[in-house]
């Protein structure tokens, strides 16, 4: 007899914009992994040009910055006792030189906010996805395997189709070196247990998902599931996407951060956020590789590709931005050369030796 919860149970697949652009792109290609890949170079694709920008306008205010610090001192100096006055005139010699704080800053926030708006929606998304994947699969695996026994009324003939129907899932679900990414990419089974299940379906935003998990028994899944678990005893996959992820991360921030920095032994100017940039280069990669850890490989797998775009673009862009802001470079490294011949001449410059000094010496 058919169980209830095949006929009763109506899971609502996840609605949205990067759900629905997720399913267009799945439509093209019969693998869900590759769908994501597809999609990622999609956004990263569309958001580049404001990435661009905020490079391009963080290295030029950089360097007008760095140029103009000695002139500000001066302004400050000249004009310690009038705040308001000081205050001015930098703002003048700023708006003569091009250079943009404001502008600057806005887009940097700006960029900021959509990219994190972006990573955690698609974190969400694959969340709901996963679920309602998982569920779904569940769902035909059940209703193959009790429409097999009731026809034939062979346990042994519903796990053969049961099984068989799994392994045409896992080609779907499956990508690279990861049988399922639905599941994490560490030593976890490929199968979901029926605890995992549950948890995945409690921790979904859809009541549909939680309804359908409480229609089924632990028996029942072990039941229906018996023979895949049998035949798929074995690690998911081998933390390999958590590390790469770890590994790409730094790297992008390492390249950035030689991209935005002027290659010159004469420059002396140490950028005030330096500093902490430096500890953020450490601790995010590492922060990631958590994240990534605890969640599903089809995060895991948004967030590889992106630093690996992200790499590869980041040539690409720094090319662009280095020649937009030749001139600036030129004009910042014409005044390293400029201090630094000043600095010599002040050291060879010969000391007056007075009588005091003299008389002390002999």
């Amino acid at each position: 007899m058919a169980n209830l919860s095949i006929l009763l149970a109506e899971l609502v697949e996840p609605s949205g914009l990067f759900a629905k652009l997720f399913t267009w792109f799945s439509s093209f290609v019969s693998n869900y992994g590759w769908a994501i890949v597809l999609l990622t170079i999609a956004v990263k694709l569309i958001t580049s040009p404001l990435d661009f920008y905020n490079r391009y306008s963080t290295k030029k205010n950089t360097l007008i910055r760095k140029r103009l610090d000695p002139q500000v001192k001066k302004i400050t100096q000249k004009f310690q006792n009038n705040q308001a006055e000081a205050n001015r005139q930098v703002s003048l010699l700023y708006k003569k030189e091009g250079y943009n704080m404001i502008g600057s800053c806005v887009f940097m926030l700006i960029n900021l906010v959509i990219t994190s708006v972006i990573f955690f929606s698609f974190f969400n998304t694959l969340r709901e996805i996963s679920s309602y994947k998982m569920l779904n699969q569940y769902q035909n695996l059940e209703q193959t395997y009790y429409t097999t026994l009731n026809e034939t009324g062979s346990i042994s003939a519903a796990e053969d189709k049961t099984l068989e129907l799994y392994l045409d899932f896992q080609e779907e679900n499956s990508w690279l070196w990861v049988k399922n990414i639905w599941r994490n990419d560490s030593k976890v089974n490929s199968v979901p247990s029926y605890e995992d299940l549950v948890t995945v379906a409690e921790k979904s935003k859809e009541k549909s998902h939680k309804e359908y998990i409480s229609s089924i028994s632990e028996e029942q899944y072990n039941a229906v599931t018996k023979s895949i678990q049998s035949e798929n005893a074995e690690w998911n996959g081998y933390f390999l996407i958590a590390v790469l992820v770890a590994l790409t991360s730094f790297l992008s921030q390492y390249i950035a951060e030689k991209q935005q920095n002027t290659k010159n032994k004469k420059d002396t100017n140490i950028d005030p956020n330096q500093k902490s940039m430096e500890m953020l280069k450490y601790i995010l990669p590492l922060i990631i590789l958590l994240f990534v850890l605890t969640n599903t490989a089809s995060f895991g797998i948004y967030i590889l590709i992106g630093n690996i775009f992200g790499i590869l673009i980041n040539f690409l862009f720094g090319f662009l931005v280095k020649l937009l802001t030749q001139k600036e470079e030129e004009k910042y490294l014409a005044f390293l050369e400029k201090e630094s011949i000043k600095t010599v001449k002040k050291e060879q410059r010969p000391r007056m030796v007075t009588y005091k000094n003299l008389g002390d010496r002999l």
